[in-house]
């Protein structure tokens, strides 16, 4: 058996050229303040932010988890009452 190599050419004449040109946009530029944090596409920023989130509602998380222990730590807890510890 022989391997046979064949000269395969591939052309094409099919361009695409687009009918308008758009302009290039301006992305928000904020040094400093909240505007800088809000509106940015710094992997490390949105690394902090990230961050950031997951502490605040691990603590939080964790107050909520804290007042439902106290309501069941001794019978007829007055913590909580009963609505707010559904909600919980």
């Amino acid at each position: 058996m022989a391997i046979i190599e064949r000269d395969t050419e591939v052309t094409t004449t099919a361009v695409v050229t687009p009918t308008a040109t758009y302009g290039v946009l301006k992305r928000p530029v904020a040094a400093t303040g909240w505007r800088s944090w809000v509106f940015t596409v710094d992997h490390k920023k949105l690394g902090l932010m990230y961050g950031a989130t997951a502490m605040f509602f691990f603590i939080v998380g964790g107050v909520e988890a804290l007042l439902i222990r106290l309501q069941l730590a001794a019978p007829n807890g007055k913590v909580l009452n009963a609505d707010l510890y559904n909600q919980m």
